[in-house]
């Protein structure tokens, strides 16, 4: 009788974690957004970087660009199942961004291996982080696109 206790103790924890939930964090996308030679970012030229460090500028504000529009479709999903009350989708998609910021990590490692030098993030991780963010936000608009239009 203790371990289902114990098993529905921890199942309530953890719902109400979850429950209620409107942000995910993402260590990873702060990491990006916070390296040190984004102090650089005002006198790069992105139309046309040249320097190693120019074109890591650039694909870093890129990230930042395409994060930003797949945490707003993200918020977006997040409250409109708030707003149905359908706390089941809601945690289905808190509990599926979760998976997908782990997957991405794991997979970005796997292609391009883990950097040597913990504080800068490579010109390759960027731009795969990006290509794949840019895929997740897809995803996440295309499901919110079908919802409203369900709701008409």
């Amino acid at each position: 009788m203790k371990p289902c206790l114990l098993l529905s103790c921890l199942f309530l924890i953890y719902s109400i974690s979850v429950t209620g939930k409107t942000t995910i964090p993402d260590s990873l996308a702060i990491k990006i957004a916070n390296q040190p030679y984004l102090k650089l970012k005002d006198v790069v030229n992105c139309a046309s970087p040249f320097t190693t460090i120019e074109k890591r500028v650039c694909a870093n504000l890129e990230f930042q660009a395409i994060q930003a529009e797949m945490e707003k479709s993200l918020k977006r999903l997040i409250h409109f199942y708030m707003a149905q009350k359908n706390e089941i989708e809601h945690q289905a998609l808190i509990k599926g961004q979760e998976k997908w910021q782990r997957d991405r990590n794991y997979e970005c490692q796997r292609v391009h291996g883990v950097f040597q030098n913990k504080r800068i993030i490579p010109l390759e991780h960027l731009l795969y982080l990006t290509d794949l963010t840019g895929k997740r936000e897809e995803i996440l608009e295309k499901q919110l696109l079908n919802l409203e239009l369900s709701q008409k």
